[in-house]
């Protein structure tokens, strides 16, 4: 479960006052007032939060509110609840320097998030996401199913990966 809370005040005169009955909801982008995501204030302390109980309910919001519009209008401002989904990527916006450096690892973006158009092509190759450690002794010959396999005798060797890195092999 996810909880997320957001503080609505005006200052006057250096002093914070919070802002009651506010209608405060989150929304995917492109999504309708009326679906949004309602958070509820406590206690008439201007603070305002909702729980997200279904991690594919996690994701990119933007945050709307009825100050200026009783239909709800965009607040300018926008929220990530859990791990970021494909509504908060913008097409070509990972670049190499993102996957080495650590900014885009699966703890921080869902299952399935990323697609092709989301990667910077002059930038990123494929090599930097997983290099795969191959050994020429572990390979099982095509004819005679040894490991390793024939010289003479096999013309094919099927490889088992026993494992992955990040790091690019030396």
């Amino acid at each position: 479960m996810f909880k997320y809370g957001i503080s609505y005040y005006t200052v006057a005169n250096g002093d914070r006052k919070p802002e009651s009955d506010v209608d405060v909801r989150l929304l995917s982008l492109g999504g309708d007032w009326r679906d949004g995501i309602p958070l509820v204030e406590t206690e008439e302390s201007g603070y305002y939060e909702c729980y997200i109980e279904d991690e594919k309910d996690c994701g990119f919001y933007e945050i709307w509110d009825n100050r200026n519009d009783p239909y709800g209008s965009f607040s300018s401002e926008y929220c990530t609840i859990g791990k970021l989904d494909a509504r908060g990527l913008q097409n070509r916006c990972i670049y190499s320097n993102h996957i080495v450096d650590g900014a885009v690892t699966t703890s921080k973006i869902a299952q399935h998030s990323i697609s092709a158009s989301h990667l910077d092509n002059g930038t990123f190759k494929l090599t930097m996401l997983q290099h795969e450690i191959q050994n020429e002794y572990r390979g099982v010959g095509d004819r005679t199913q040894n490991s390793p396999a024939r010289i003479r005798a096999d013309q094919m060797i099927t490889h088992c990966l026993i494992k992955n890195t990040m790091s690019i092999p030396t």
